[in-house]
């Protein structure tokens, strides 16, 4: 299988962020310290086959995040995690979970961070790997996930700040079965953009909580808490 385009975009995309971390930055002081998360995603997409069938396809992760300061105003980390997946319409599943696991690595530049609102890019690529085990079938699927984000957070009161954002995805991944059927087919994202908007709500100076509501390529809801050191 060729991952030529997730390669290529992920290559522009670190472009945009060095160039974009190397902006004048219209801010107090860089941020800094190392950051730790907790978070829940749960969201439908299309994915689009080989032969040409559309498959409706929920995905749910749970997992845990690090990110520390790489240079000034960029910074970088890693999350892993459990998922799951489903297809009703697949019938080689015929509505079975998957379970497995992801890991993903991610890059975050913030040009502008004054009182009133932030502006912020951010860079993720993420490996999965989810299977389902029977005596007679073996169904694995494994799939690569690369998110270009642009944000912007305004703030609205003193520990409440409103997120809007818009994020172009690109996937690339197999569906492999062995046993009763075997079989390799490939698959994509059906369309490639999307927006979401929440909330942010700050605990203490070092801790906060975000909800967001996801729509466009990938229907639904994730929340984060994150702490700051």
């Amino acid at each position: 299988m060729t991952f030529s385009v997730p390669r290529l975009t992920t290559i522009l995309s670190a472009i945009i962020l060095l160039f974009a971390s190397s902006m004048p930055v219209v801010t107090a002081q860089p941020r800094s310290g190392i950051a730790f998360n907790g978070h829940a995603v749960s969201h439908k997409i299309n994915w689009g086959y080989s032969q040409g069938i559309i498959r409706e396809t929920k995905v749910s992760r749970l997992g845990i995040g690090w990110a520390e300061q790489l240079a000034p105003y960029l910074s970088g980390g890693i999350q892993v995690g459990y998922l799951d997946i489903s297809q009703a319409s697949n019938p080689v599943e015929t509505g079975k979970v998957l379970d497995g696991h992801y890991v993903g690595i991610n890059l975050n530049t913030i040009p502008i961070d004054i009182e009133q609102f932030r502006l912020q890019f951010n860079l993720d690529y993420i490996y999965n790997s989810a299977e389902s085990v029977t005596t007679d079938q073996t169904v694995e699927f494994i799939w690569h996930n690369t998110v270009l984000t642009t944000q912007l957070d305004l703030n609205l009161v003193s520990r409440l700040t409103l997120i809007l954002g818009g994020k172009l995805f690109w996937v690339d991944g197999e569906e492999r079965t062995t046993g009763n059927t075997t079989q390799v087919i490939s698959f994509s994202e059906k369309e490639r953009g999307g927006y979401y908007a929440g909330f942010d709500f700050a605990t203490d100076p070092g801790g906060n909580i975000t909800l967001l509501w996801e729509g466009g390529t990938q229907n639904g809801v994730s929340i984060f808490f994150r702490r700051r050191f």
